[in-house]
């Protein structure tokens, strides 16, 4: 969130990028929750990241909170460490509904769709302490505080069966697990971090079918990255990835996680060198998505005053000119909606 709101030629030009590429985001820490108790010390703050999701609000993104609870003791903050343990570890499920109540408030308007449950195949120590029964609750008290938001339960390795077919398992019955004890589960965020060996195309495919045929849930592609220093490689496997993922009926959409080499936990992974110019993996992002899947149409309406056109799901705006009169109006085209006929009256 410091890029956004903190000044810097560099920071600057990381918001350009921002507007210029993206229409979604999401904070890499600054919702975690030891670093909303300022855990973290400098370069974070609860001001700061607001300010960024306000940021990010004005500017029409949809905007991804991460996360309410990452149950290891890792990454807990230190007034559920401090109890685990102790005469006063039964305090602990009441604080965790505490934090994500008030956490939920302090950003209520300015998030769009919330990680509840982050890896839990790796981070267990609250269920190992408390049972599975602590988890379904905490998508329960973020209803309560959330009721028109979607709440996701996160992994990673859960992409692949043939490669993790434990972890891909796991995640099946925590979100099967959760959606029978009252979770009120609404998607599924699949990290998709991949190295210089990348997964088989139809392999990830294979796991997106089975999970829509179990679960019928969005799929958000929450975190992906391709950390090889194979530029080429790395340029297919992005094309190959972003195709296979638009393809397919379940996935909503496809979060990077990073795209600068300055500020990217794995700087091999980003698509913009540390001096912004561009990797072959920018220039395909590039050409799929601000190009191939967008829809420009321009033309003359009829005598009648009709033009008309097929396009991709999105947002639009619709500009029309005559005799030096100039209207513009927004609107867009969602799955699962008739064809729609857009009525423009010139003044």
């Amino acid at each position: 969130m410091e890029r956004l709101v903190v000044d810097s030629p560099d920071n600057l030009r990381y918001r350009q990028i921002t507007e210029e590429f993206f229409n979604a985001a999401s904070n890499e820490n600054d919702l975690k929750w030891p670093v909303w108790l300022g855990e973290w010390g400098e370069g974070f703050s609860r001001e700061q990241t607001l300010a960024g999701l306000r940021w990010l609000r004005e500017r029409n993104f949809h905007i991804r909170g991460h996360v309410f609870v990452w149950p290891g003791h890792k990454n807990l903050p230190k007034p559920i460490v401090d109890r685990i343990g102790t005469p006063r570890q039964s305090e602990i499920p009441g604080i965790v509904h505490d934090h994500i109540r008030e956490i939920a408030r302090a950003t209520k308007g300015l998030i769009d769709e919330w990680d509840v449950l982050n890896e839990p195949f790796t981070n267990h120590d609250l269920m190992d302490i408390f049972g599975n029964e602590i988890m379904p609750p905490w998508f329960r008290v973020a209803r309560e505080e959330l009721p028109d938001v979607p709440l996701y339960l996160n992994d990673f390795s859960n992409h692949d069966a043939t490669t993790d077919a434990d972890h891909v398992a796991h995640f099946e019955q925590t979100a099967r697990y959760l959606i029978d004890h009252g979770a009120l589960l609404d998607g599924l965020g699949l990290q998709a971090h991949f190295n210089g060996r990348p997964n088989a195309p139809e392999n990830i495919l294979d796991v997106l079918d089975r999970y829509y045929r179990q679960f019928k849930l969005p799929v958000r592609i929450t975190e992906f990255d391709v950390w090889t220093y194979d530029e080429e490689l790395q340029a297919d496997f992005t094309r190959d990835f972003l195709i296979l993922a638009f393809s397919h009926p379940s996935v909503v959409g496809v979060q990077h996680w990073g795209f600068w080499e300055t500020c990217h936990w794995r700087p091999s992974a980003a698509m913009f060198r540390s001096d912004w110019s561009e990797k072959p993996n920018a220039k395909v992002y590039r050409d799929l998505v601000l190009n191939q899947w967008r829809t420009h149409v321009a033309g003359r309406t009829d005598a009648a005053g009709k033009l008309g056109g097929r396009g991709f799901h999105g947002d639009y705006r619709v500009i029309v000119e005559h005799n030096g009169r100039r209207v513009e109006k927004n609107f867009s085209v969602n799955a699962d909606e008739p064809a729609q006929v857009i009525s423009i009256v010139l003044p």
